[in-house]
């Protein structure tokens, strides 16, 4: 849920004079929530958020060596902290890369 209320909040901001990203609009939009939603219940069974979730699958590929995260606030940089000190497994790691990314 907090990712669709990023998500959101994102969109609102851009439509007052922020730059155009089509990740905030549209269908591209809905595809984009939908599949976070494919991950909640990977992310709730792990006790991760979204973003944890999604960082750590960043991080485990073998060709990233740092991610840059926006961060708008304090309580951002502790949750994305959380994607550090724990593995993600491989099946899992796959899974999370064909829901975004298609493969």
């Amino acid at each position: 849920m907090e990712m669709i209320v990023t998500a959101q909040d994102e969109l609102r901001s851009r439509r007052r004079g922020g730059v155009s990203n089509s990740d905030f609009q549209g269908q591209q939009f809905k595809d984009n929530v939908a599949k976070v939603n494919q991950i909640k219940p990977l992310a709730q069974r792990l006790g991760k958020t979204i973003p944890q979730l999604v960082l750590r699958t960043l991080l485990t590929h073998a060709a990233v060596h740092c991610v840059i995260v926006g961060i708008k606030n304090p309580a951002q940089i502790e949750d994305c902290s959380g994607a550090m000190g724990w593995k993600l497994d491989r099946a899992d790691c796959y899974q999370i890369r064909r829901t975004f990314m298609g493969y």
